[in-house]
Formats: structure tokens, sequence, C-alpha cells
């Protein structure tokens, strides 16, 4: 099969629609948490009662790595809630990421705060930061706005990318 669609602009194309349509949602003040992915309590459970396994992973971390996300062309990274703050002011989320690395969580949806359980399963776009702030994740909401990206190629009208709707729906 022949096509002009080019792999690593579609991604692109993806990733920037995905991310153009949460922040519009965001700026407007139309985001509407509905609530986590998905809740690995149950697995964790079952994982931490098998004391034959060999991994020396931590339980969340294997339980994470083999969850199966309902929507397989999200371009955000899956991320586990390991602890659930006691409600001090500026106090961070910590999360767990499939590659082991906890990070602070950024919560700017009050839903958000009050609905999210130890162990649920978020959406998070991952940002490597500079100097004393290092790394950390910012919670993202699935949108409801839908949206359309189309590249052509002027010269011969080839369509090198194009995506659309809301892709994660």
């Amino acid at each position: 099969m022949r096509s002009t669609i080019s792999p690593q602009l579609q991604r692109a194309v993806e990733e920037a629609l995905q991310e153009g349509l949460s922040r519009y949602e965001r700026s407007t003040g139309r985001v509407q948490f509905r609530g986590a992915e998905a809740n690995l309590s149950q697995v964790i459970k079952r994982i931490e009662a098998d004391k034959k396994s060999g991994d020396k992973r931590p339980p969340w971390q294997r339980a994470l790595a083999n969850a199966r996300p309902p929507l397989y062309d999200v371009h955000w990274t899956p991320a586990i809630v390991l602890e659930k703050p006691t409600g001090k002011k500026g106090e961070a989320w910590p999360i767990g990421l499939a590659d082991g690395r906890i990070l602070p969580l950024a919560i700017d949806n009050a839903a958000a705060q009050r609905r999210l359980t130890l162990y649920d399963v978020v959406l998070t776009r991952v940002t490597n930061g500079s100097g004393k702030t290092g790394a950390r994740a910012d919670l993202r909401i699935r949108p409801v706005v839908q949206g359309a990206v189309v590249v052509l190629e002027n010269k011969t009208g080839r369509v090198l990318a194009m995506t659309g709707g809301s892709p994660i729906r």
C-alpha cells in the first residue's frame, strides 16, 4: 500500500491538535473532569498478594505498566496517583509513571482535586524543567470540543497528514 501520509508529521499533527483542544478548553473555562481513566487498586492488591513474582519493581509500577487504557491514540502519558494530599496549600500530588519516575502533579481543576483517589490512572503532560524546578506533570482532561487539521503539499496536492474530531474521545 502506498500513501502520501508522513508518519512523523501525522504524529506531530495529532499531538498538536490534542494539546490545542485541551488548551482551548482550559483557557475558556470549559474543562469538565468526568473521572479518572481507571483505578488500579484491585490490581495492586493482587500483585502485592503474589509473593512468587521475582519482579523488583513496586506494585504500582507493575500495575501501570500492564494497564491497557481504552484509548490507544492518546499522546499524553498515563500516570498513577500514589498519594492524596492532606489538603495543605501548595502540597503536591505525587504520581508515578510507568518508567518508575515519581513526579509532582499540577492540578488546576477543583473537581479533579475532589474526585481523584489513591491509585487512579490519569493522563498527564510531562515537562522537563531545568534547575531547581525539575520535571513535573500537568493533569490533562479529555476535551469535549472538536477540531480538525489537514496538511497539504501545495505544489502536488498530496495529503501529508490529517486528523479530525477530538482524537481522544
